[in-house]
């Protein structure tokens, strides 16, 4: 079993690229059904952001990974990646691991400390437990990513001060139009990204803002909590005949003001209009100048870059927890080799036990049966639990992994060369907690994905 994880960013491919390999929400499933059909692939999810595209797998033999994903990305995206081959990255083993918390802890953002990205692999956990709950490798990994970014939150200054695209957006047009306190602001979108826009737009001083989104109760909403205007998205022509700045933050297929809008927009305005599109894939089409300025998501480059100097100090100590999770994350994954075998040996029992109590368990009287099971199940665990340590000493810590064949020999187990494979049906209650956490305090913290 090996994690890997293949992707790229805002750091090595341009927005116009990116743009044709992102992911929409509702792609997500259907793009993780096709890869683990795959020979080879267990279990496989995506995070697509407006800074990022990144393919995490759990694979049980070796494989061509740019090959298949680039295989993937032609049929699903009718885009081939090769002549962009440079601008990827393919990690393994704890480099993946690491990356992927780097990610959840935002330091490898395009906005360090933003808070959007946790929210997103948040959701990305949720996603597995709802659609892939026999996904275990995975599971665990984007857990541990979360905590990892929830501990780097609370216990550094990563997040501290405005750190976010959304306040990025509002500093840089802040810069480009100067006081926003007289301007006209139209907003599109009212997701999160719109919402925060709307918010940061108020703290700036902006007092004329009107939102639009395709859902209008969406609109109103943010509108009434705000008090600011909404409008019906299908009137947004009508608002940039007017409007000084437009901040768009919206998914639409192909691009909603195209060239001939633009051309249109330019000819009929008396003053000019900055556009700033946060939208990946991007919806406005690129504009040469004139009185139509349109800008995207790297044009805050400069505004995040100056942002960042006074979080250098919070990203040592980030890297810090990094490590330490990192650290007990490999010791699970190296349990993964005998997890098989522990699992289906507490099942046997557990069918033993239960079989028992039918046929012996008769003359009890039935409010006693459950106190019965718990208390057979805990003489089980007890057993158990001098041959389970001998046997990841042995196996994981000295690397004997003979013993674990003379283990399942000795219990008359089923023998599997992949553990992967049989691991999903044997799942059971079991679950391997990090050194130093309690089993309970770690299974309540995992359920609530907290």
């Amino acid at each position: 079993m090996q994690i890997y994880n293949f992707g790229t960013n805002h750091k090595y491919l341009e927005v116009d690229k990116r743009e044709k390999i992102s992911f929409a929400e509702n792609e997500i499933n259907p793009a993780i059904q096709y890869l683990t059909r795959i020979d080879g692939i267990c279990e496989a999810t995506v995070i697509s952001t407006c800074n990022r595209v990144e393919f995490l797998l759990v694979l049980r033999k070796e494989l061509d990974v740019f090959a298949i994903l680039r295989d993937f990305l032609i049929k699903f995206k009718k885009t081939d990646i090769l002549p962009w081959k440079d601008s990827f990255y393919l990690m393994n083993g704890e480099e993946a691991i690491r990356h992927t918390f780097r990610v959840a802890t935002s330091i490898d953002s395009m906005v360090v400390g933003e808070a959007d990205i946790l929210h997103q692999i948040k959701d990305a956990y949720r996603h597995l437990q709802e659609s892939f709950p026999n996904f275990i490798v995975l599971d665990r990994l984007v857990h541990a990513a979360v905590t990892t970014g929830k501990r780097a939150r609370s216990e550094t200054s990563i997040g501290a001060g405005k750190v976010s695209v959304s306040s990025a957006s509002v500093d840089f047009i802040h810069q480009m139009t100067g006081d926003l306190a007289g301007k006209k602001i139209l907003v599109m979108g009212a997701g999160k990204m719109g919402s925060s826009l709307c918010r940061y737009l108020q703290k700036s001083g902006a007092t004329d803002i009107t939102i639009v989104n395709r859902s209008p109760e969406k609109a109103r909403k943010i509108a009434k909590e705000l008090n600011i205007q909404y409008g019906e998205f299908e009137h947004y022509p009508l608002y940039f005949t007017s409007v000084d700045v437009a901040a768009v933050s919206i998914h639409y297929e192909g691009y909603l003001l195209d060239r001939g809008f633009l051309d249109t927009l330019e000819k009929s305005r008396e003053k000019g209009i900055l556009i700033l599109d946060i939208s990946v894939p991007r919806v406005v089409e690129e504009n040469t100048g004139g009185k139509v300025q349109v800008f995207d998501i790297e044009s805050l480059n400069s505004v995040i870059q100056d942002g960042e100097k006074f979080r250098l100090n919070s990203i040592i100590q980030v890297n810090r927890i990094i490590e330490e999770n990192l650290k007990k994350f490999s010791r699970w994954t190296e349990e993964l080799i005998i997890l098989p075998a522990i699992i289906e040996i507490r099942q046997r029992g557990s069918e033993i036990i239960e079989n028992t109590l039918k046929k012996k368990g008769k003359n009890i009287p039935p409010e006693y049966h459950q106190e019965m099971e718990e208390i057979s199940l805990s003489i089980l665990n007890r057993l158990m639990q001098t041959p389970i340590e001998f046997l990841r000493e042995k196996v994981i810590t000295e690397k004997r992994t003979e013993y674990l064949g003379y283990f399942q020999q000795f219990f008359q187990l089923i023998r599997e060369e992949d553990p992967m494979l049989s691991f999903r049906e044997k799942r059971g209650e079991l679950k391997i907690v990090f050194p130093g956490e309690s089993p309970a305090s770690e299974e309540k913290s995992h359920r609530s994905g907290s």
